[in-house]
C-alpha cells in the first residue's frame, strides 16, 4: 500500500475528525432507528433474508448478578481499559510516518466500539438493527458499528502481519524502551501513577456522597455504594499499572535522546566520525541540530 504524504501532525488531524464524523452520523442512524422503530424486510422467492427494525442488544453478564448498576460499571471499565490503550497505541506508541493505514484501521474500529458504548450509556443496551436470516430458525442482528469493529481490527491485523518488521523496528539499533536514567524514568512514571489514582480517587469520593445523599436508603442503595466503593480498587490499580508503564515509555523518549548524545560525544573523541540521529519518534529533536555543530567544532580543533 502506497505511502501517505501527510506528516505526522495532519495524519493526526484526519485520524481525529475520522472519528468524529463517522461516530456522529452512525449514532445518529442510531437514535433515528429508535425514535422511528422502521420494520422494512427483504424478502426472496418469499422468504424474509434481512430486514431492519429496532433489535435491542443487553449485552453479556459477565458475573451472576441482576443488578444492572454491575452491567453498566462493567462496561464502563472495559471501555476505560480500550480508550487508554486506543489513544496510547494510536497517537504515541505507532505515531510514526508509515503507519498512517495501521492507526486508520484501529480507528475504524474504535468508531465501532465507541458508538456501541454510547448506546448502553444512552439506552440501556445496545441498538441493533440489522436481522439476517441464515435459516428459519436462527438470525444474527448487527449494526454497522459491529462491521466496523471486525473490519477495521481484521484489517489491522493484516496490516500487522505484512509490516511487522517495519512496526517492530527490527534495523532499529536502540530498543524501544530501556532505562538508561532510573531516577527519572521511574519518578515520571510514579508521577503518571499519583496524579491518576489521585484523581480517580477524588471522583469517585464525590459520586459516592453524590449518590449517598441522592438515593434514597434501600437495599439497592447499598448495593450501588459498595459496587462504586470496592470498583475504585481495579479501576485504580489498572490504570496506574498502565500510566506507569506510559511513563516508563515517554521518559525513555525524553531520556533517550540526551542519552544518545552523550555516547556521540564520546565517539567523536575517540576518532569515530558519524552522523548523529535520533529516531523518528524521538523528542528533542533540536538535538541533531546540537550534536552538528559539535561534531564541526570538533572537526577544526
Amino acid at each position: 500500500m502506497e505511502k501517505f504524504k501527510f506528516s505526522i501532525q495532519r495524519e493526526d488531524l484526519i485520524l481525529i475528525l475520522f472519528f468524529i464524523v463517522l461516530l456522529f452520523l452512525d449514532h445518529s442512524f442510531k437514535m433515528w432507528i429508535y425514535q422511528v422503530r422502521p420494520g422494512y424486510p427483504l424478502s426472496i422467492f418469499g422468504h424474509r433474508v434481512l430486514a431492519m427494525q429496532l433489535i435491542p442488544d443487553y449485552g453479556v453478564n459477565l458475573v451472576s448478578v441482576d443488578y444492572q448498576i454491575t452491567r453498566v460499571f462493567l462496561h464502563s471499565f472495559s471501555f476505560g481499559i480500550f480508550s487508554i490503550l486506543y489513544t496510547s497505541f494510536c497517537f504515541f506508541f505507532l505515531r510514526r510516518s508509515g503507519n498512517f493505514w495501521l492507526r486508520f484501521f484501529l480507528t475504524l474500529a474504535a468508531v465501532g466500539v465507541t458508538s456501541n458504548t454510547w448506546d448502553y450509556f444512552s439506552y440501556g443496551f445496545f441498538i441493533k438493527y440489522f436481522q439476517l436470516m441464515i435459516i428459519p430458525s436462527k438470525t444474527i442482528a448487527f449494526n454497522f458499528s459491529g462491521v466496523y469493529i471486525f473490519v477495521g481490527l481484521f484489517l489491522a491485523l493484516r496490516y500487522f502481519i505484512g509490516n511487522r518488521k517495519v512496526l517492530w523496528l527490527y534495523n532499529n539499533q536502540r530498543k524501544v524502551l530501556r532505562i538508561i536514567n532510573p531516577r527519572f524514568q521511574y519518578g515520571l512514571g510514579f508521577i503518571f501513577v499519583m496524579v491518576v489514582s489521585l484523581a480517580t480517587i477524588f471522583n469517585t469520593l464525590f459520586f459516592y456522597s453524590l449518590m449517598s445523599d441522592v438515593i434514597p436508603r434501600s437495599v439497592f442503595k447499598t448495593k450501588v455504594l459498595s459496587i462504586l466503593a470496592y470498583g475504585m480498587v481495579p479501576i485504580v490499580l489498572t490504570l496506574g499499572s498502565l500510566c506507569f508503564i506510559f511513563g516508563l515509555f515517554l521518559a525513555h523518549r525524553i531520556s533517550g535522546p540526551i542519552y544518545a548524545l552523550e555516547k556521540y560525544i564520546d565517539d567523536l573523541k575517540e576518532g569515530q566520525n558519524r552522523k548523529f540521529r535520533l529516531r523518528e519518534n524521538d523528542y528533542h529533536r533540536e538535538i541533531e541540530r546540537i550534536a552538528a555543530k559539535i561534531r564541526t567544532v570538533i572537526k577544526k580543533s
